[in-house]
């Protein structure tokens, strides 16, 4: 066996460094369990794949009261839930168990899903069989910087804004004279039109659309 390089090839070219896509991280699971993370396009698949009809519990997809009182970022009620599984939309069947994660959206409109799941390292209370559930950590995939047309003169960068979770920290990028400066602004959830399914936030000054 020869050893080669890149040298030899000169049309090749290194790999590029990978990057994670947006994912739903489920930490208190087991570092085998395969939903422990989660692409977040896998559960906007599975999302838009809930039926319509709402079932009695304990089938699904049933109406979910969220009497624990978990913090929900983009979804006000009605609220529904729906288990989540790492291949595809779960089915009801033999053989098909609803496993610890589930999607909840709003009802009307299921386009910015959120995942739960039963924390293993939670106590069962009261007359419960299930561990309490805790929200999965949306991570979101930061994009990276790119030159704008007159970087060649003036050095700065052209920096995309990344937005985060409506109702935690959004990283806003301004570009002054000199330097990239970095501001932090909050968007509140205000409210889901029924009909029209548009979410309306507020910055704590001015409505936003």
């Amino acid at each position: 066996m020869c050893a080669f390089s890149l040298f030899d090839y000169p049309h090749a070219h290194p790999l590029a460094p990978y990057e994670p896509p947006s994912q739903f991280s489920l930490t208190n699971l087991s570092p085998t369990d395969p939903l422990r993370r989660i692409a977040a396009s896998k559960v906007r698949s599975q999302a838009a794949a809930i039926p319509a009809v709402i079932q009695p519990r304990p089938r699904y997809p049933h109406n979910f009261r969220n009497a624990e009182g978990i913090p929900l970022k983009h979804n006000l009620p009605p609220l529904i839930e729906h288990p989540l599984t790492p291949g595809g939309p779960w089915q009801p069947g033999p053989g098909n168990p609803t496993g610890p994660a589930r999607i909840v959206t709003n009802e009307w409109d299921r386009t910015m899903p959120e995942v739960i799941y039963h924390d293993p390292t939670r106590e069962v209370h009261g007359e419960g069989r299930q561990r309490p559930f805790a929200a999965a950590v949306y991570r979101e995939r930061r994009e990276k910087a790119k030159k704008c047309k007159g970087c060649a003169r003036c050095g700065r960068e052209r920096v995309p804004t990344v937005k985060m979770m409506e109702g935690e920290e959004v990283e806003v990028y301004e570009r002054n004279e000199k330097r990239l400066g970095t501001g932090l602004k909050e968007l509140l959830l205000k409210g889901i039109d029924k009909r029209s399914g548009r979410r309306e936030y507020e910055d704590g000054k001015n409505s936003i659309q």
